[in-house]
C-alpha cells in the first residue's frame, strides 16, 4: 500500500465520511494526471508498512502539481528531513500559494460549500463490490451498480 509523500490531500467521502472541500477536484486533477501515462514514483519514507512515494509523470512531480493547484496541503510531519529536499520545496511553494487564499486555503464557507460534494449513498450498510459480482453472476438479470 502506497500514499503520496509529503502531502495531505482532501479525502473523498464515503458512506462513513462527509466529503473534504476539494476533495473531488483534487481526484481528478491526480486522474487526469495519470491515467495512461507512465509513472515513475520514488519511496520517501515509510509510514508503519505503507510506503509514502514521491510520483512523476512526464517529468511533472504530483505532489507539487497539487500544491501549485492549492489542491493539497504540506504535511509538516516531515520537517526533520534533509535540506533541499522535495518537502523543503514543496513547503516554500506552499507558502507562496497559501497567500492567494484559493482551493485548500479558502475560509469562505460559500466557496468550500460549492467544492464539496453532497453525495448520497445508497444500498446496504455493509456493502461490499465482490459480493454483488458474486451474486450477479447466480442468475441473468440486470445488475444495479454503478462501477468507477
Amino acid at each position: 500500500m502506497c500514499f503520496l509523500a509529503y502531502v495531505n490531500v482532501p479525502r473523498v467521502g464515503n458512506p462513513n465520511r462527509t466529503e473534504e472541500p476539494f476533495a473531488f477536484e483534487a481526484r481528478e486533477a491526480i486522474r487526469e494526471k495519470v491515467i495512461g501515462r507512465k509513472v515513475d514514483y520514488v519511496t520517501e519514507y515509510m509510514a508503519g508498512n505503507k510506503k509514502a512515494v514521491s510520483v512523476c509523470v512526464e517529468g511533472e512531480d504530483l505532489a507539487t502539481l497539487l500544491v501549485t493547484q492549492s489542491l493539497a496541503k504540506v504535511s509538516e510531519r516531515r520537517a526533520h528531513t534533509a535540506e533541499g529536499s522535495l518537502h523543503d520545496q514543496l513547503l516554500k511553494l506552499q507558502e507562496e500559494v497559501s497567500k492567494k487564499g484559493k482551493g485548500v486555503w479558502s475560509t469562505d464557507a460559500k466557496v468550500l460549500e460549492k467544492n464539496t460534494r453532497q453525495v448520497v449513498y445508497f444500498g446496504e450498510g455493509d456493502y461490499h463490490a465482490g459480493r454483488i459480482l458474486e451474486e450477479a453472476s447466480k442468475e441473468p438479470r440486470p445488475l444495479a451498480a454503478i462501477l468507477e
